[in-house]
């Protein structure tokens, strides 16, 4: 069994973890990404379309990704074999474990697509950021000049990509990726 570690890759993961527990009894379930999908949709008026694809995409995380992390076999996730499993699965096999985050990543940023351009601006990142981790306006608009790269006033699918890499992956503290949800 893997050492959790102290370090920002740390923080965002307990961060994402506290994002996933949306019933916030310290477990993950597959009933609390379901639960995801329906805070969301429920928070910014979607297409029920776009619902239905944040809700495949996070079935896709929990089969293949999630619920092996369960460690003891109570059939809940805890913190700590949280962390250990994402570290685990992003030691294995990296490209696995980022593409199924990214899916999730994109259909969230996708029900906040107001224009369905395929592009996120700042108040459509605004909108996911109060969401999902109640950032201010302020915060989130900070955080989407940092995942701008190309400073074209847009998120485009390579900036999501390389945020949620980063986000996933990087121990750095001065990665941009590290804003995907706000500041830490």
């Amino acid at each position: 069994m893997t050492a959790v570690h102290s370090s920002i890759l740390s923080t965002k993961l307990r961060r994402m973890f506290a994002f996933l527990d949306t019933d916030q009894d310290g477990f993950l379930t597959e009933q609390d990404l379901t639960a995801i999908a329906d805070r969301l949709a429920d928070s910014v008026s979607t297409q029920p379309g776009k619902a239905q694809r944040l809700r495949e995409a996070l079935a896709v995380i929990w089969d293949p990704h999630l619920r092996h992390m369960d460690d003891d076999g109570d059939g809940r996730i805890n913190p700590d074999e949280y962390e250990r499993g994402v570290r685990a699965s992003i030691a294995s096999d990296e490209s696995a474990l980022v593409s199924a985050l990214h899916d999730v990543v994109a259909a969230c940023l996708d029900i906040c697509d107001t224009d369905n351009d395929g592009l996120i601006t700042v108040n459509e990142y605004t909108l996911l950021g109060q969401a999902v981790s109640g950032g201010t306006p302020e915060e989130m608009a900070a955080a989407f000049t940092k995942l701008d790269l190309d400073g074209n006033g847009t998120l485009g699918p390579e900036e999501i990509r390389t945020a949620v890499t980063e986000y996933f992956t990087s121990e750095d503290a001065e990665a941009r990726g590290n804003w995907l949800y706000g500041p830490l």
